[in-house]
């Protein structure tokens, strides 16, 4: 299974990148404010979570789970409802499933970014 991790790599192509995620950390989505836009200055719309921090990235790296499947659901059912509290089980079922979808739709070793809705693969330049 697949599964997205927060990197450093490629951070910095764009100016307004960051990562405050611990290195490797799997990720789930967050929250989004209600009219912002991409770019903008909250960086919800372009960024990732941290399943253990609770803190985001922009640059994201596609592996390989080192989790089992069970493993992989408990860490980010218990990230969620850390963050937002309880939370159904349905909704907690198809955000899994989004992260693994997104996840498969690159090759391992990708380095993705978010642009709203959209996931996309970023130039690696040396």
């Amino acid at each position: 299974m697949k599964i997205l991790i927060s990197t450093k790599e490629t951070q910095g192509q764009r100016t307004n990148d960051f990562n405050y995620t611990d290195p490797e950390e799997p990720l789930r989505f967050g929250t989004d404010c209600s009219h912002e836009s991409i770019d903008g200055g909250c960086g919800c719309r372009r960024s990732m979570v941290g399943a253990k921090t609770h803190t985001a990235t922009t640059t994201m790296k596609v592996i390989e789970s080192p989790y089992t499947t069970e493993e992989y659901v408990r860490l980010i059912k218990r990230s969620i409802t850390e963050s937002w509290g309880t939370i159904s089980d349905d909704t907690i079922k198809d955000t899994i499933q989004e992260l693994i979808r997104i996840a498969h739709s690159f090759e391992i070793g990708s380095i993705i970014e978010r642009r709203g809705d959209t996931f996309q693969v970023r130039e690696v330049t040396q």
